[in-house]
């Protein structure tokens, strides 16, 4: 009985037969690196589709940051994709969770209103997102190693 598809040395060509497919694909997006005129390794920064990615969830995370009921699945519905495809990227991208990136926006905002207002501490927590002062106080020490009050204190003796 003849089979419906050709098998052995007539599937691929000889060129690729003795090469495993990894090497396959890295050789040909090498030569597309090389056709574009930039070297393998200076990756495409600026406008990467991952650094896109970054800004506009960078900006939806900014326009809900007061708002303690967003999280990685409301941040994955509003760039239209799964929670899990979020994260992969995310991970891919940064190196950390949908969710770490969402505190980190939040810390870096927390930084600001503690250097520059006078808020209460508790205000600083509740307009950063941070449902619970006391949370926003123990993953601020976690983060930078003392206590928003102490940060204050700080930056408020600078200058």
């Amino acid at each position: 009985m003849t089979q419906p598809f050709p098998t052995g040395r007539d599937v691929f060509p000889l060129s690729h037969r003795d090469t495993p497919p990894i090497c396959i694909r890295s050789s040909t997006r090498h030569e597309r690196d090389i056709s574009a005129g930039r070297p393998r390794s200076e990756p495409a920064l600026l406008f990467s589709p991952e650094n896109e990615l970054l800004t506009r969830a960078r900006r939806i995370v900014e326009m809900h940051l007061d708002d303690p009921l967003f999280g990685v699945q409301e941040l994955a519905d509003a760039l239209y994709m799964s929670r899990s495809q979020l994260h992969r990227k995310m991970i891919q991208t940064t190196g950390r969770s949908a969710g770490h990136f969402i505190r980190s926006i939040r810390l870096e905002r927390a930084r600001c209103l503690l250097a520059s207002t006078e808020y209460r501490i508790a205000d600083v927590a509740y307009s950063c997102g941070f449902a619970d002062p006391a949370y926003f106080s123990r993953i601020v020490r976690k983060t930078w190693g003392q206590p928003p009050s102490s940060f204050r204190k700080r930056s408020t003796s600078r200058g």
